[in-house]
């Protein structure tokens, strides 16, 4: 990915992990940032410079479902049903919140069959 001031960023996160955590590892021209949810951590680091760790959990009180987002996306949930919200980048449709599953599902399927090119119209049946 091509930043505005011309630095590049490359992006590897998996939640494929012995602890059951996400681990973020972005690499640029300019440096790396490690985002680690099981140790509650940001390390940033800019090449020729010390590293800068960042403890996340100072940040919020709350972390549990997905680092704290379960949380935010109920209070969005309840707004949005009870009329003080409407749709936004923050609260989908249920037509877009489907697809978003149906390509999850979708991807699962291609891991588990080797990469196999999966049809959406078949998930989505």
């Amino acid at each position: 990915m091509n930043m505005t001031d011309g630095s590049t960023v490359s992006f590897t996160m998996c939640g494929f992990t012995a602890d059951c955590s996400r681990y973020a590892k972005l690499m640029g021209t300019k440096g790396q940032i490690i985002a680690d949810m099981g140790a509650n951590t940001i390390e940033v680091t800019p090449f020729g410079k010390d590293a800068e760790l960042i403890d996340v959990s100072r940040m919020a009180e709350d972390f549990s479902g997905h680092g704290g987002g379960d949380r935010g996306l109920v209070s969005a949930f309840l707004d949005f049903v009870t009329g003080e919200q409407s749709e936004d980048d923050t609260i989908s449709s249920v037509e877009r919140s489907l697809e978003s599953h149906y390509i999850a599902l979708a991807a699962e399927e291609s891991r588990r069959n080797g990469g196999a090119v999966i049809r959406m119209e078949q998930v989505r049946k």
